[in-house]
């Protein structure tokens, strides 16, 4: 029987090479409708743990999902620099302004974008500000950091949440007895109770803003678990086209030896 079907396509190579172009054209065009999702929660251990958790945020709401923008001064130079703050405030305005999905942005910029507001009596940001106003900034945030500070504060910043953000925002080696450093975060909160695409659509809307922006002073990097998945679904995409592809090729190719 074998024998048989070999001699079958050997005397029909090209009728079968029509039949198999014909029906790889048909079947490619419902390639666009193909969609590949990527889900962190299918990751998850099949546990009561993670069965609750899962129950609690279903019924209270879940907790804000997070895009992370990774800043690293350029060629040596110091993320708390005047000239990098302001770059750095742009960064975090420009991503709230998206708006949609956006619950807040956390960035040292932004503190001492506050802090400038405080020292001038609201008629400065940290955009207009001088050089020098930053740095008196700057100073008071490291002194509050290493809990030398005992002045008065604007009741909007509290302590701890000064010595949080640094302590989250800056390197762990962060020298504070010279306050500069070579990287630091911005941390985007989405709110929690977006779906998995919601939170890739506006994932990727973040990474498109920041993309598009232009920086002297420093070079951006960008994730979420958004961003991982997206990735992954593209690159599962790419490698099923390319191995059709080679598939249909190889085919072609046995068909026309026999």
């Amino acid at each position: 029987m074998l024998e048989r079907l070999a001699s079958t396509v050997q005397t029909h190579a090209v009728q079968i090479v029509v039949i198999v172009v014909v029906i790889t054209i048909l079947f490619s065009g419902t390639l666009p409708s193909v969609k590949v999702a990527t889900n962190w929660d299918e990751f998850y251990p099949d546990n009561e743990i993670v069965d609750d958790f899962n129950r609690i945020n279903n019924d209270f709401g879940r907790a804000s999902k997070f895009h992370y923008i990774y800043i690293e001064a350029k060629n040596g130079g110091d993320v708390l620099s005047p000239e990098s703050l302001r770059e750095q405030y742009n960064l975090t305005v420009a991503v709230e302004n998206i708006k949609r999905g956006v619950e807040d942005v956390v960035s040292i910029a932004e503190f001492i974008n506050r802090g400038c507001l405080f020292i001038t009596n609201d008629s400065k940001n940290i955009l207009s500000a001088s050089n020098e106003e930053i740095e008196t900034v700057k100073w008071l945030a490291v002194m509050i950091f290493t809990g030398n500070f005992t002045g008065e504060l604007p009741i909007s910043i509290d302590i701890d949440e000064v010595q949080i953000l640094m302590a989250t925002l800056l390197p762990t080696d962060f020298d504070p007895t010279e306050p500069s450093a070579n990287a630091t975060l911005v941390v985007v909160m989405i709110y929690g109770e977006y779906n998995e695409p919601d939170y890739k659509t506006i994932s990727l809307k973040i990474r498109d803003t920041v993309s598009g922006m232009e920086f002297t002073t420093i070079n951006v990097k960008q994730t979420s678990n958004a961003l991982l998945t997206n990735d992954v679904d593209q690159s599962v995409w790419n490698t099923t086209i390319t191995l059709g592809i080679a598939i249909f090729l190889l085919i072609i190719v046995l068909l026309a030896i026999g």
